[in-house]
This record gives C-alpha cells, sequence and structure tokens, in this order.
C-alpha cells in the first residue's frame, strides 16, 4: 500500500505542477488528490480542459481497487454529511455498490457531494470557498472529481 500510495503523491505533485504552469492555484495533498478554489462555471470548463491536456502529459493515474473505493465512499458519506450540517443541499447518496462500481468504471456520474454545493451554492468570493472546503474536506477520488 506504502508504494501505491507514493504513486498516487507522484502523481498528483506532477499534475499540481502542470496545473500551476497552466496558471491555476492547485495544491497537491498527501492523499494523492489536489484542489483548487475557483468554482464558477467557466473556471470548471477551463480546469477540466487544462485536466485533460495535463492527464494526457503525465499518464493515468491508474485505476483504484475495490477497498479504495469503499474507503472513499465512506470519505463521501462523511463529507455530503459535513456539508448538510453547514447548511448545504446535497444529494442523496447511491449505494455503496452503485458507488464503488462508478469509481471502477470511472464514470461521470459518480457521486461527489461538494460538486452539489458547487453547481448550486452562490458564493460571494473564493475566501468562502476555501472556509467551506476546509470545514469538510474531501477524501478519495471526490478531491480530484469536482471543481
Amino acid at each position: 500500500m506504502a508504494e501505491k500510495r507514493q504513486t498516487e503523491e507522484e502523481y498528483a505533485e506532477a499534475m499540481s505542477s502542470c496545473l500551476k504552469d497552466a496558471g491555476w492555484d492547485v495544491e497537491a495533498s498527501a492523499d494523492g488528490t489536489y484542489s483548487f478554489y475557483n468554482q464558477s462555471e467557466a473556471a470548471a470548463r477551463a480546469f477540466s480542459e487544462v485536466m485533460t491536456a495535463c492527464g494526457d502529459k503525465h499518464g493515468d493515474r491508474g485505476i483504484p481497487s475495490r477497498d479504495d473505493a469503499v474507503v472513499w465512499y465512506s470519505h463521501a458519506l462523511d463529507t455530503a454529511a459535513c456539508l448538510k450540517e453547514a447548511g448545504y443541499e446535497v444529494t442523496d447518496p447511491p449505494s455503496e455498490e452503485t458507488y464503488v462500481e462508478d469509481v471502477l468504471e470511472r464514470s461521470p456520474d459518480t457521486w461527489v457531494p461538494f460538486q452539489d454545493v458547487i453547481d448550486s451554492a452562490e458564493f460571494a468570493d473564493t475566501a468562502e470557498y476555501q472556509a467551506l472546503y476546509a470545514r469538510c474536506p474531501q477524501d478519495g477520488p471526490s478531491a480530484a472529481l469536482s471543481f
């Protein structure tokens, strides 16, 4: 497992560097994910394009194991609970099996609680979003999947 974690960290660092080179303020985390804080629709589209280009440049992260996906589901549930506690609406979670299959298939329909907030909330500024992100951090693919 330690070897895999190191690979995820290296991948996140390479992607972060590529995204920074493209002008995005991103940060790699110890869990092998990265985040950025501009949630506008235009920024999301632009970020997605840069993510694709950087992914093409640095290769595929690899498919997570079923065990990884189960842990990420638990973390997504924790994030959803935190977001609800903070007063935000979050869609109901899928079953664990549906979530795991979506992650393993890299489905664009994978449940990402923070994406619900990004899609529906109007943040006064980046600091407000950053405060919510600090209060309700993401883990696993959610941090990489939402933007």
